[in-house]
This record gives C-alpha cells, sequence and structure tokens, in this order.
C-alpha cells in the first residue's frame, strides 16, 4: 500500500483495500485500512489532489471503518 501511496495510485490501492475488506472482514483487514487513510493525512493536500483524491474521502474512510463494512 505504501508503495502505491507514494506512486500517486491512492484510488488504485483503496480498491485493492475495499476489495480485500469486502471478501474477508477481519482485524487485519481493519488495521490495513486504518494504516493507509493514517498514511494518506500525512500527505499534502496537493499531493492529494495531483492524485485526485480528497480530504473529505479519507475522512469517508475513517467512518467506513467504524461502519457496518467492518462487522463479522
Amino acid at each position: 500500500m505504501k508503495e502505491m501511496i507514494n506512486s500517486g495510485e491512492i484510488n488504485e490501492a483503496e480498491n485493492i483495500l475495499f476489495d480485500k475488506i469486502y471478501r474477508i472482514s477481519s482485524e487485519s483487514n481493519l488495521k490495513a485500512a486504518l494504516f493507509f487513510y493514517t498514511e494518506l493525512l500525512k500527505l499534502p493536500p496537493e499531493y492529494l489532489k495531483k492524485c485526485n483524491y480528497t480530504i473529505e474521502e479519507i475522512e469517508e474512510g475513517f467512518r467506513g471503518c467504524e461502519g457496518t463494512v467492518w462487522r463479522n
């Protein structure tokens, strides 16, 4: 994930993460999602914009972590 973030493939990385999460809801997948969105928060807004990603999408991702997506 980190490599994809650094290479500007944020949306693609998120798609892979969601695919994994929808197949198996687990604590390790939740931790991966939290890591992913925490890493995105560290990025400058200009970089996010260049990657066609927004702060609002990060916030939505964190909300998803506490939503029904994560129920077993």
